[in-house]
């Protein structure tokens, strides 16, 4: 599976995730997308539904039979040890990559991306933290 799927996919999960540890950062960019009342998470599960991409693993032709092998194997990569919210083992890779395995297809055909004509850029928003 290609990386950039792979982000596509596990992202609104991740970021689901990690908004017990960064809710003001994820508010910061859900603002910037457009959408300050809306979860991060669900923005980019909308901006990547509407682009067409891959919304579930199993949308990507990953087995669900060897999501446990991937969670074990994710514990081997240097990166785990930089989330914001610390992963303890593999058992909660696991339930990242069975979420994202089994969620309902997103579609919805309607939405469109739009920064609805914001001039403030993510920069400007990082400069206030």
């Amino acid at each position: 599976m290609p990386h950039g799927e792979t982000s596509c996919v596990m992202l609104p999960h991740v970021l689901d995730y990690n908004l017990k540890v960064n809710r003001s950062r994820q508010n910061v960019l859900a603002e910037a997308m457009g959408e300050p009342n809306r979860p991060l998470a669900d923005s980019v599960k909308n901006l990547v539904s509407s682009l067409s991409l891959p919304t579930r693993l199993r949308d990507a032709s990953v087995k669900k039979d060897l999501l446990t092998t991937i969670a074990e194997e994710s514990m081997l990569d240097h990166w785990i040890a930089t989330n914001p919210r610390p992963i303890s083992g593999a058992t909660t890779i696991f339930e990242l990559l069975e979420k994202a395995w089994e969620v309902q297809k997103f579609v919805n055909a309607a939405y469109q991306f739009s920064p609805k004509g914001r001039t403030s850029t993510l920069k400007d928003h990082a400069d206030r933290s």
